[in-house]
């Protein structure tokens, strides 16, 4: 009877465990290193947004506001409280 393919590839890796192990070890090295050379890129404040705040934060991207204004208010008492 004949093997399939899998059967055969696991016939050989448990003849040739060390070379196996080496040869999975060396691809996973090389898919993180080709991964990683790939870049990455990240998504800007607007893109991450949804509905009406990503359109805001995209009108302001646009216009080339980084940060809007914004508001500070300080509460402070006339004497102090007892």
């Amino acid at each position: 009877m004949r093997r399939n393919l899998a059967a055969r590839i696991g016939v050989w890796s448990a003849h040739h465990r060390k070379t196996a192990i080496l040869g999975w070890l060396l691809f996973v090295v090389l898919a993180t290193g080709i991964g990683g050379a790939s870049g990455m890129v990240e998504m800007s404040d607007s893109e991450n947004g949804a509905g009406d705040s990503a359109r805001a934060e995209q009108i302001l991207d646009d216009a080339g506001l980084g940060q809007p204004a914004g508001e500070l208010v300080m509460v402070s008492a006339a004497r102090p409280a007892r």
